[in-house]
């Protein structure tokens, strides 16, 4: 039997809406946030319930396009994309 032994390393990094303005649900999606995002991307949300310091919930994904695609299919789901608007409704929760 042959086996691969695979490790990584990786950190979670805020995504911003500029240069140092952290985005968070559901701001609009800026320009910089285009040209810095355009790219596939395992990503992280953090849903608290009003503050940081609240119980929260994670939810990891993963998007062909970061951003506009992926967040975009949040902010306005398309009628057929039942995922898109059940993390939406949770997100507004």
């Amino acid at each position: 039997m042959n086996r691969l032994k695979i490790e990584f390393a990786y950190q979670w990094e805020p995504l911003l809406i500029s240069e140092n303005r952290v985005y968070l649900f559901p701001k609009v999606i800026t320009s910089f946030m285009k040209r810095r995002y355009k790219y596939p991307a395992i990503y992280r949300w953090s849903v608290f319930k009003k503050k940081p310091e609240d119980e929260k919930l994670i939810y990891i994904g993963e998007a062909q396009e970061l951003c506009p695609q992926r967040i975009n299919g949040y902010l306005n789901p398309d009628l057929s994309k039942q995922t898109n608007k059940r993390i939406k409704e949770k997100f507004q929760d």
